[in-house]
């Protein structure tokens, strides 16, 4: 199969690049794990080129980049306004013979 849009030519092109940036290596064990979970050559290209523009202009810091197991504000909201709810069981048909039907409504304060 011939490589109509020389994506191997280009990604090569791309990894010298990143290469030459101060954090190349990192970014280059990326583009491997890419590689590695699959991705084909024009998608691991695209974000080798999308790499070096934003590693150009940003700064970067992997030291003191963390994982954020913080959760984001509006989790926390939701998170709130869960325990301000008042759940109380209704039956679901009062009447019927089957009394554990129930269904959890909210009441909201």
């Amino acid at each position: 199969m011939t490589d109509v849009y020389e994506c191997t030519r280009r990604l090569e092109a791309a990894r010298r690049r990143l290469s030459k940036l101060e954090h190349g290596g990192l970014l280059l064990r990326f583009l491997d794990h890419l590689q590695a979970l699959g991705l084909s050559p024009p998608r691991v290209l695209k974000y080798a080129t999308q790499l070096c523009t934003l590693f150009k202009n940003v700064p970067f810091d992997p030291v003191g980049a963390t994982p954020n197991n913080k959760k984001s504000p509006r989790e926390n909201s939701i998170k709130k306004n869960q325990k301000r709810q008042k759940l109380t069981l209704k039956p679901l048909r009062p009447n019927h013979k089957l009394a554990d039907n129930f269904v959890a409504v909210a009441n909201f304060k």
